[in-house]
């Protein structure tokens, strides 16, 4: 009964999903025991002492999957850090693999020595099967390199700028991106709301509209885009002696970066900052003198609410 009960005092397991479908500590905690099918050596025996391990396991919701962080603890010192990734919703599997990870932790050559099934009669029946120990490593199966399926998201985003208009920009975006990994791709279409300004008696009115592409480098929470913009800006004026509204060619080069916060039934929500560098100025010119021109750099502030497909 020696092998059992130190088995059972190795450790202790804490679990935290929050109102995540995933086991428990208790049930985590009896899935790797399960996994440790023989007295632990005796270097882990004399390792653990009068102190048990404690294993707590984080579970969050990360860019389509889950992610479980393990950290170990003993006497409230901490030991070690581990962290599982996978790039579905599965609970169980995810589970699975923490439990697998933890036994290994505890003890690994209880959960390496395999023993195979008892070989078959060829020819003759013999007396009794032969078989023999041997040592195989068992790699847990996040570790091995998997590749996940692209995935698509559809944007709206309200949004705040300045210097691309007289008196800034107000607007909104709409769009679709193709995920996969940490990379994603996205092109939205961007229109402003007229906008005026008073200017030396008279009124300067400015609205743009542009198809914008980006690429980005995505990580859990933080991602940044190097974005491309192309469309046309109305500008004109209204009670100058010699003006009048005329369509520019619209091209700008930025970057974005964004936070993205997970929500439930798939949906994210992300506070953006882009900067952009208009390729050529926009230049509103009232009796032959530029009455207005657009700023060498312009700033925008959004809020990007995403849904991606289950």
């Amino acid at each position: 009964m020696l092998a059992p009960l130190l088995i059972t005092t190795l450790f202790i397991v804490e679990v935290n999903a929050g109102r995540l479908p995933c086991a428990d500590g208790r049930a985590v905690e009896a899935a790797a025991r399960a996994l440790l099918d023989r007295p632990p050596t005796q270097d882990t025996a004399r390792s653990m002492g009068d102190e048990r391990r404690h294993f707590t396991v984080d579970v969050q919701v990360v860019d389509g999957g889950l992610a479980a962080h393990i950290e170990l603890r003993r006497a409230g010192v901490k030991l070690g850090e581990r962290r599982i990734v996978t790039h579905t919703t599965d609970c169980e599997a995810l589970m699975s693999a923490v439990a697998l990870d933890i036994a290994l932790a505890v003890d690994p050559l209880a959960v390496t020595l395999v023993e195979p099934k008892p070989l078959q009669p060829v020819s003759q029946p013999v007396s009794q099967p032969v078989s023999q120990p041997v040592s195989q490593p068992v790699s847990p199966p996040v570790s091995q390199p998997v590749s996940p399926p692209a995935r698509l998201s559809l944007l709206i985003e309200p949004r705040l700028g300045i210097g691309d208009g007289p008196l800034g920009s107000m607007g909104l975006r709409l769009g679709a991106e193709v995920a996969q990994g940490q990379r994603s791709a996205g092109l939205a279409l961007r229109a402003d709301l007229p906008r005026e300004a008073v200017r030396d008696g008279g009124v300067i009115y400015s609205h743009l509209i542009t198809l914008e592409g980006e690429g980005c480098a995505r990580w859990d929470e933080p991602w940044a885009c190097a974005t491309l913009a192309v469309g046309a800006q109305r500008i004109g004026g209204e009670g100058f002696a010699q003006s009048q509204g005329s369509a520019h060619l619209y091209a700008s080069l930025g970057a974005r970066v964004g936070w993205r916060l997970p929500l439930p039934q798939g949906l994210s929500l992300s506070p953006t900052l882009t900067l952009a560098a208009p390729l050529r100025p926009t230049i509103l010119r009232v009796s032959g003198d530029p009455a207005w021109e657009s700023a060498p750099l312009s700033l925008d502030l959004g809020l990007r609410l995403s849904w991606s497909a289950p």
